[in-house]
């Protein structure tokens, strides 16, 4: 397993992959805090450049710049549970410019009852951005908890970047 640390106005991002696939990414305002997790998360993982950590960088950033609305790179679900995991695939196919509740994932998902079991799946994901669990909203699109970044803030500024694309795609 390897991984790469990477900078960016909106954050700092640690990025890891096992042989074949992207398995995590990091997201937190501050170097420290990425590291801090990644030796959580991924103790075995070493830093180490490869051509996937560099290829996915470098459609996170277009993304972040509003250049990309889907990720073409590889990527595995992985260290969570079954629940988490079926939530997390749902999710994948909520897309760009769009948001849904946490009831509504819980539905796709197959578990209609399971909202607040939805919001630790959103908690638990390994891949913000890849898998987009910044567009799960609360009822009335209440903007509710988000890890990555910044925060509450990230996943604001992320929804108005998305919405403000697809408006302008369409």
């Amino acid at each position: 397993m390897q991984h790469q640390f990477f900078k960016h106005t909106d954050g700092s991002f640690g990025l890891i992959a096992d042989e074949n696939c992207l398995i995590g990414v990091i997201w937190r305002g501050e170097p420290d805090d990425v590291r801090e997790e990644l030796g959580r998360r991924y103790p075995a993982s070493q830093e180490q450049p490869c051509d996937l950590l560099f290829q996915a960088w470098e459609q996170i950033v277009q993304y972040l710049a509003g250049e990309r609305t889907e990720f073409t790179f590889p990527f595995s679900i992985k260290g969570v549970s079954s629940f988490q995991k079926r939530v997390l695939q749902a999710l994948c196919n909520c897309p760009y410019g769009a948001t849904l509740t946490y009831g509504e994932l819980a539905t796709q998902a197959g578990s209609p009852k399971a909202a607040r079991a939805v919001g630790a799946a959103m908690a638990a994901n390994p891949l913000p951005l890849v898998i987009p669990c910044h567009r799960v909203v609360g009822k009335g699109q209440k903007l509710t908890g988000f890890s990555g970044g910044h925060g509450v803030s990230s996943k604001k500024s992320l929804l108005a970047m998305e919405t403000e694309q697809y408006q302008h795609r369409n």
